[in-house]
């Protein structure tokens, strides 16, 4: 065998290794999503009001940085962006709303570990704080609504 044939043997073999031992080892979950929930008001998510009900709530499958929310009792499902929080020992899975007046906005999502979302600010959200910033001194109130299956 000459050396250019066995060199091209040893990188192709070494390749195959490498392949299959990544292959073989473990996988970090990256977090304890979905969460089921139980929200007993109406909310905002983005520019979209979701009616009052039982949710779900997991990361999409292949976007990073894109979660899906899921009203299990009408079946209809609308996906939207978040950022990964500060790590956190939250212990139990919550959702988090900022109120206004009567609006609520889903402000953060935590899973049973240490992983967390806070969603942006909203068109809808951040036009509301300015209407009412001029009216009365702005108080919002943060709502946590935490994991019905546990």
């Amino acid at each position: 065998m000459n050396t250019q044939r066995l060199r091209a043997v040893l990188v192709r073999g070494t390749i195959g290794l490498s392949l299959a031992l990544a292959a073989l080892m473990p996988v970090k979950a990256q977090s304890d999503l979905p969460v089921l929930v139980t929200v007993p008001f109406d909310f905002i998510v983005g520019d979209r009001t979701l009616p009052a009900g039982d949710y779900s709530l997991r990361r999409h499958t292949t976007a990073q940085g894109v979660l899906m929310i899921t009203n299990r009792d009408e079946g209809t499902s609308l996906m939207f962006r978040a950022d990964l929080a500060e790590r956190s020992s939250q212990g139990r899975a919550k959702l988090v709303f900022d109120r206004y007046e009567d609006q609520y906005f889903l402000r953060q999502v935590w899973s049973t570990g240490v992983e967390g979302y806070d969603l942006p600010e909203s068109r809808i959200e951040r036009s509301l704080e300015n209407d009412l910033a001029q009216d009365v001194p702005l108080r919002v109130e943060v709502v946590p609504i935490t994991d019905s299956s546990q």
